[in-house]
């Protein structure tokens, strides 16, 4: 059976998501709502992505892809809530096989966001669009949303930042 896959990311209006493997604002709300739409489901990540948060997403299965996956999985061995693969065929397999995982969230970083916009397997897109533009030197793609619906689910400004969290759906 085959799953389906969601994508969630903050980006500015410029499309920038991070500079120097850092996000570029912290908004509480942010940071509230993806742990709250992320919860109990599958987390993909790029191996940036997983270092730049530092740690494991509890109550989630973190799924890191790396050409280093074997440094990572020997670092982190013993870890019961997160698994690492060095390409995606091997992964997909894994998920697919999986009847406990009801949600799966692909959550960065630009080149995993890439890869997945660029198969075609995203189903839902979660964005939260910071009305802003940034500098920064990781961009998630340029996607064409033209077909799919929008549902804006809450908007609210911190610290000057204009935000709207914005669900995409065919």
């Amino acid at each position: 059976m085959k799953k389906e896959i969601n994508l969630i990311v903050a980006k500015s209006s410029n499309n920038v998501i991070g500079n120097n493997n850092e996000l570029l604002w912290k908004i509480p709300n942010d940071l509230k709502y993806f742990k709250k739409v992320t919860t109990n489901s599958v987390v993909i990540m790029g191996r940036k992505t997983f270092e730049s948060i530092g740690k494991i997403l509890p109550n989630r299965l973190n799924v890191i892809i790396s050409k280093q996956s074997g440094d990572l999985k020997e670092i982190y061995k013993g870890c019961k809530n997160c698994l690492f693969f060095d390409n995606f065929n091997d992964m997909f397999l894994f998920i697919n096989d999986q009847d406990f995982y009801k949600n799966i969230f692909v959550i960065g970083g630009g080149e995993v966001y890439k890869y997945f916009i660029e198969n075609n397997l995203i189903n839902k897109y979660y964005i939260t669009e910071i009305k802003q533009e940034f500098e920064g030197d990781t961009y998630f793609p340029n996607v064409d949303l033209s077909n799919y619906k929008k549902e804006t689910v809450d908007s609210g400004e911190y610290n000057g930042l204009n935000y709207e969290f914005n669900v995409y759906f065919k």
